[in-house]
């Protein structure tokens, strides 16, 4: 209590001067114990009750209020006296009455009158045992060190009497130091010392670093579950403010960010408040836009630290998000906050950023909200030294807007990871939407992907090394843009036990469950989502070490198989140079929207749809007979790869992609001895080129075929099954991965 006695002895020397400008004080403490009278409460009009809200110095601050609550009648003059009658003299205790008299359901409601109004008519109905409780004597209060024993969500009714309990050791003290300088009660003469700490103390303060009491309010309400902002000031100094709790659940980090025309949360650069609830810390940040692309800079931002380097340091692990921002200020949040602090530091970053110049045509990238274009892409990667072909180029990019689910085969060193690798680089802002993870021999379960509760500390989730769980919560996070997984060498370890949760939620777009709701925590959901806008691309090597993809996965994807032909190679060796893969990081970032918007897209429509149907009904029926049809599935995602394929490419003609379909959606389900299998090829490989020829003869034992020949309707799959069946006759076994 030193520091309530410290302002109480200060006060005791102003007293006689501060109560004299009080010329209201004496008047209305007995204008009210008249106007209590028990006959005269009877017998009051609606005048009379006009005049007591005169009286009431949270309507004189505040007309409006007033005017609502007693500029007009609002109920019969009868409820009136019987509901003041009851806040009086009721015999329910204080707090109940005070908790009906506020309850909308209550019998008792008095019709707009506030929990101020409510705290003044009991304070000077009781005035020795009960003085006001408001947001001014609460501020009072937290200045002089002494805590409310009271819940937050606790009823008026319950919040006043605490209050009032609180400040006993107060009005003990003022009684003992001050002594009573009035003819009204010591209770009301406190209320007068918390008005003069407020006036004299704590509002100069506020004046004086004013962006403290919306700090602290955006502290506060970060640890509820109130998402609501609509009370917060629109600007601050000309910038405008920006408070975000959550949308739709509650955030992680929670933000308050003070932003410039043209600048916004989503695109550009900013002062922000980043609250990291699960850290308790609260970092004043030189913020970076995590949406879109921006090509304006903080001064000096090659000095600062960002927060992704800081968490490190302290924490041995990366952030959650706004890894890329730079750190302005650390603050704790256990620990009480200084205000001139708080200014002062808001003051220095605030300078910064007033003094750059932002011109609303440059704040975005140049090549934001661009139409996809593929070939945009492929210009790219021959800057960057790779050698792809367009057509091969166009299948992957068509295959993953039809389904987020690709696998790359073949020849090990045909390009397979580097296409995934550089698409990704190409068209993702920043590293933290794509993770590359080699897949490991061991992996029997899906821990290395998704993690998995601690056994021993039940409320804590252990993430994985991979980083795929941060990856798919960050793409939930962020749905504007694409994130992507790599899973290099996906078949070292069975696809079906690692990849089982993905391979059925990819169908059903259930949530894959993690834990026991309540049990866990590190920021992880109980239950993850896969988002649309993540896709997987999975890279496959055929060799003695690795494993068979089941049907099961085969069926759910788009399966490209990347082979070197002799034209490819012999080009490849007379134009060697180093591959730098610098060159393509973000280039296609601006059409990023573009390529969400293509890959959402559900459209089958294509002008030949009746030349497809009668290909695929023809290659079904072989098919059927070794096990290896298509269901509906399959036959709704060829045509939706044939639209996409239309869409990227309209030069493409009918046959090139029912070729393209049937190589990637029909054939790599094909395996067999030779027996079952090479009639199959036979009859599949006639379907895939015209004119009298014998399929066996002429094409499948021919060494030097021209697979280009005008007779061949679908050279990409003849040459396919070509193979398949000269393996089936080599080895008495055959198969579309080991071909």
């Amino acid at each position: 209590m030193e520091k309530v006695e410290k302002y109480l002895k200060e006060f005791k020397t102003e007293s006689i001067n501060w109560f004299a400008k009080l010329t209201w004080l004496e008047p209305r403490y007995k204008y009210f114990i008249s106007f209590f009278d028990k006959k005269k409460l009877n017998d009051a009009e609606w005048i009379d009750f006009q005049e007591m809200a005169s009286n009431l110095h949270c309507f004189s601050t505040n007309p409006l209020a007033k005017a609502n609550a007693f500029g007009r009648p609002n109920d019969s003059i009868e409820n009136y006296r019987r509901n003041f009658e009851y806040l009086i003299r009721g015999e329910d205790p204080i707090n109940v009455r005070l908790n009906n008299l506020n309850d909308k359901k209550s019998n008792y409601k008095i019709k707009y009158v506030s929990d101020s109004a409510l705290s003044e008519l009991i304070g000077y109905a009781y005035p020795n045992d009960y003085t006001f409780y408001n947001s001014r004597s609460k501020k009072a209060l937290h200045f002089l060190d002494i805590k409310l024993h009271s819940i937050k969500s606790a009823p008026f009714g319950d919040l006043f009497i605490s209050y009032n309990q609180s400040i006993k050791p107060v009005i003990d003290k003022y009684e003992l130091i001050v002594g009573k300088k009035t003819t009204t009660t010591i209770p009301l003469e406190v209320d007068q010392f918390f008005s003069w700490l407020y006036d004299t103390k704590i509002k100069p303060t506020e004046e004086k670093y004013d962006f403290f009491p919306i700090l602290k309010k955006f502290i506060d309400q970060a640890q509820t579950d109130n998402q609501k902002y609509s009370s917060y000031p629109k600007t601050y100094k000309e910038l405008e403010l920006d408070v975000k709790f959550g949308q739709g659940g509650l955030s992680h980090i929670p933000y308050l960010a003070l932003l410039k025309n043209p600048n916004k949360v989503p695109d550009g650069i900013y002062p922000v408040y980043l609250y990291y609830k699960k850290d308790n810390i609260l970092i004043l940040s030189y913020g970076i836009s995590e949406t879109n692309t921006t090509n304006k800079l903080w001064p000096k931002s090659n000095q600062l630290q960002t927060i992704e380097t800081w968490y490190l340091n302290e924490f041995d692990e990366k952030p959650y998000r706004y890894g890329t921002s730079f750190v302005k200020t650390v603050y704790s949040i256990t620990d009480e906050l200084d205000p001139e602090t708080i200014q002062n530091d808001l003051n220095e970053i605030l300078k910064v950023y007033n003094q750059i110049n932002f011109n609303p045509t440059s704040m975005l990238h140049e090549q934001e909200n661009k139409i996809f274009n593929y070939k945009s892409f492929h210009a790219k990667t021959k800057e960057a030294g790779l050698q792809f072909t367009e057509k091969i180029v166009s299948r992957f990019v068509a295959s993953l807007c039809t389904k987020p689910f690709v696998i790359c085969s073949g020849l090990s060193g045909s390009g397979k990871t580097k296409l995934a690798q550089s698409f990704v680089k190409w068209i993702c802002k920043r590293e933290e939407q794509y993770k590359i993870v080699p897949v490991g021999a061991d992996w029997t379960n899906r821990e290395s992907l998704l993690g998995y509760p601690n056994a021993l500390k039940p409320e804590e989730y252990v993430k994985p090394d991979s980083g795929v769980l941060d990856l798919i919560i960050h793409a939930n996070l962020q749905p504007d843009l694409p994130h992507f997984l790599i899973l290099d060498e996906m078949n070292l370890s069975h696809v079906e036990r690692y990849f089982a949760d993905f391979l059925s939620v990819m169908e059903s777009k259930e949530e894959i469950p993690l834990y026991a709701e309540g049990t866990a925590q590190n920021g992880v959901p109980a239950k993850l989502k896969v988002p649309s806008n993540l896709f997987i691309i999975g890279t496959v090597n055929i060799d003695e070490t690795t494993n068979m993809f089941s049907p099961k996965v085969l069926d759910r994807a788009n399966t490209i198989e990347f082979s070197v032909t002799q034209d490819e190679m012999k080009n490849f060796l007379g134009n060697i140079r180093d591959i730098n893969m610098d060159a393509l990081t973000a280039k296609g970032a601006g059409m990023a929207k573009s390529f969400l918007e293509m890959a959402a897209s559900k459209e089958f429509a294509t002008a030949d749809i009746a030349e497809i149907n009668v290909a695929l009904v023809q290659f079904f029926g072989e098919l059927k007979k070794t096990g290896a049809e298509f269901g509906y599935r399959s036959a709704s995602e060829i045509l939706r790869l044939i639209h996409q394929l239309s869409v990227l490419d309209n030069t493409l003609r009918t046959h090139q992609k029912i070729d393209i379909a049937i190589i990637q959606k029909l054939l790599p389900k094909l395996h067999g001895s030779r027996r079952k299998l090479c009639p199959i090829l036979e009859t599949l490989g006639s379907f895939c080129i015209t004119g009298n020829v014998s399929i066996i003869k002429d094409v499948f034992e021919k060494a030097d075929f021209d697979y280009n020949d005008a007779n061949v309707l679908y050279p990409l799959s003849l040459e396919k099954i070509a193979r398949m069946y000269r393996g089936a006759i080599d080895n008495g076994f055959a198969s579309f991965a080991e071909a």
